[in-house]
């Protein structure tokens, strides 16, 4: 933009697509992303009459934007459609969030802070006041963590929160809640897991979670690398990987230090049958311990 250039410059593709493939791309795109929500599926094309003069096709040269900008198209059309469209679905949307492990509420407060902004926004915080193993109190240990006092402690912090009438908190343990919600139907854009840190309560947790996580959904698992057990078939890390493989085709993933991050980025993908009978009994790598 700097340059010496004087001239016009065209910025696009040397693809050509018409308006009405175009239109058959975002219809297909939000129908899968919203599951088909709000009848989307149902919305068509109207075709009329073109006015007079009206171009029937144009593709642009975008050579001299090459020459003298070194641009050129980085994106495919359906890569830059998807992504415009969940920009859109996300704006000033109501979002029903769920935590897992609420603890002392800094979780909590921080998406109350984040995600409510919206007047029907709410977040569920499924929270024992009871804490965890790591946190209970060790009689030999001159650093002692109390958790008698850890309800009052989270009801100070999420009263910070200027969102904070918009917080349902349910008393008990994540297995009888994700039934009951699950029960009620609840579907959920945000769901932080980071309660029981077992390797087989995380199971639990996970799938129930992702049956209830909307599509364009974000499910985070906290504290996967904990190392808090002696025996390693009781560390979160073995279930959130297994987790995420079985859920691939379906998600992008982020990790960071201590969290995995996992996006539902598309709707159900159904497994490919298996076409060689040959191959139905899979060769057991690795040998079975019992």
């Amino acid at each position: 933009m700097e340059g010496d250039w004087k001239g016009p410059v065209n910025l696009g593709t040397q693809r050509e697509t018409t308006i009405g493939k175009l239109a058959e791309i975002i219809i297909r795109m939000v129908t899968e992303k919203t599951g088909g929500e709000g009848d989307v599926s149902k919305i068509g094309i109207n075709y009329i009459a073109k006015t007079e003069d009206d171009p029937f096709r144009r593709v642009p040269d975008c050579h001299t934007a090459l020459k003298v900008l070194g641009w050129k198209p980085e994106m495919e059309l359906e890569d830059g459609v998807e992504r415009t469209i969940e920009w859109h679905l996300g704006l000033r949307r109501e979002k029903e969030i769920l935590e897992l492990g609420s603890f002392e509420g800094a979780s909590a407060t921080w998406m109350l802070d984040n995600f409510m902004d919206h007047p029907e926004s709410r977040l569920n915080a499924i929270h024992t006041s009871q804490g965890s193993t790591e946190h209970k109190e060790n009689p030999d240990s001159d650093d002692k963590y109390r958790v008698d006092p850890l309800e009052n402690r989270f009801l100070a912090d999420v009263s910070k929160s200027k969102q904070r009438n918009k917080i349902r908190i349910m008393k008990a343990q994540s297995h009888k809640t994700l039934t009951e919600l699950r029960n009620e139907a609840c579907r959920f854009d945000f769901i932080y897991v980071d309660a029981s840190l077992v390797a087989i309560d995380v199971v639990y947790d996970a799938v129930n979670c992702w049956a209830m996580l909307k599509p364009l959904g974000m499910m985070v698992f906290g504290d996967v690398l904990c190392k808090e057990y002696v025996e390693d078939c009781c560390d979160p890390w073995i279930v959130v990987e297994a987790f995420v493989r079985c859920v691939e085709p379906e998600v992008e993933i982020e990790e960071t230090e201590e969290q995995m991050w996992v996006k539902r980025v598309r709707h159900h993908v159904d497994p490919t049958r298996n076409p060689d009978p040959t191959l139905y009994n899979w060769d057991r790598g690795l040998k079975r311990r019992y």
